[in-house]
């Protein structure tokens, strides 16, 4: 609209059929050839006007090495390169590999994550490990086994640690600044494995289930931690597979938190009802509350509730 309405109806045509078939980025890049072998793009055409004729023809290399680095962050370097060098048909494979080689050669900027953007700005030079979460979704969505997936700190690949992908793509650093912040990568982690999607790399089961508990746990004490939720760090704790140490995770947020969620028959409702957390153990923690209050009435009736194992101190 910007273009027709400056009647550059030329230009307008062109930008209409961006991104399409590749037959109109040929006859467009053997136009450049002419007016170059001409000698007039200099003389009669505008630098920036010259990069969108570039763009079109499918010179993406071109146009983000000359775009500053404060523009082009690393979507919209993917976006160029899918949109306007390769086919609409494309696999997202084909597009990963070709913003990789374009990173390679230090043309598109590196996939930080968002925040480390905003505070230093995209960049060309990959020197750092933390990859944004978007695109390990994008690789893992392709099938695509990245080699930044899996680097270190001094930019060299790292085979010696076969859980790095899984730990590297949950981690906060790849979606906050905040080194606490579990939740999206929980969340998306929970998602990721309902579809069986989780990109592993060899590990035994036995890996996997406590790679998987560490990030529960870390959610529960970040939920702990934010007060006043103690029942949702006990949703949390019951996703560990291992029956002993969910038992014991539930327990001990039971009874550190005993006064909170004793005190609100939502909260109990909701523990008893939704989580499905055994009566024996809410009764138990109870039972324990009351014998520190001195309260021998409730904590008979709480110890006779929990069943066998309380009823010899009840």
């Amino acid at each position: 609209l910007v273009v027709t309405g400056a009647r550059d109806v030329r230009l307008g045509t062109a930008l209409a059929q961006g991104g399409g078939r590749a037959a109109g980025r040929r006859l467009l890049d053997h136009q450049l050839q002419v007016w170059r072998q001409a000698g007039i793009l200099d003389k009669y055409i505008a630098p920036e006007r010259l990069l969108v004729y570039e763009l079109l023809a499918g010179h993406v290399d071109k146009v983000a090495a000359a775009m500053d680095t404060d523009l082009l962050d690393w979507r919209r370097a993917f976006g160029l390169y899918h949109w306007f060098q390769l086919s609409p048909k494309a696999g997202l494979q084909d597009v990963l590999r070709r913003y990789e080689s374009a990173h390679q050669r230090q043309v598109a900027p590196a996939p930080a994550p968002h925040y480390e953007e905003l505070a230093v700005g995209p960049s060309r030079v990959f020197a750092r490990r933390r990859l944004d979460i978007t695109y390990h979704l994008l690789c893992l969505a392709a099938g695509h086994a990245s080699d930044l997936c899996l680097m270190d700190g001094a930019g060299d690949i790292d085979d010696a640690d076969e859980e790095r992908r899984w730990r590297v793509m949950f981690a906060p650093p790849t979606y906050s600044a905040d080194p606490l912040e579990h939740a999206l990568g929980w969340h998306l982690q929970g998602a990721v494995a309902a579809i069986s999607m989780e990109p592993w790399t060899g590990e035994s089961m036995q890996q996997r289930a406590a790679l998987r508990a560490q990030l529960h746990c870390a959610m529960a004490s970040q939920l702990e931690l934010v007060g006043g939720m103690c029942e949702w760090a006990v949703f949390a704790a019951m996703h560990l597979e291992d029956a002993s140490a969910r038992e014991a995770l539930v327990t001990e947020l039971l009874s550190r938190h005993c006064e909170e969620w004793s005190a609100s028959e939502a909260k109990q409702a909701f523990l008893r009802d939704r989580l499905q957390v055994p009566a024996r153990l809410l009764e138990a923690t109870m039972a324990q509350l009351a014998y520190y209050r001195l309260d021998w009435e409730a904590e008979f009736l709480h110890r006779c509730a929990a069943g066998a194992g309380h009823w010899t101190r009840a």
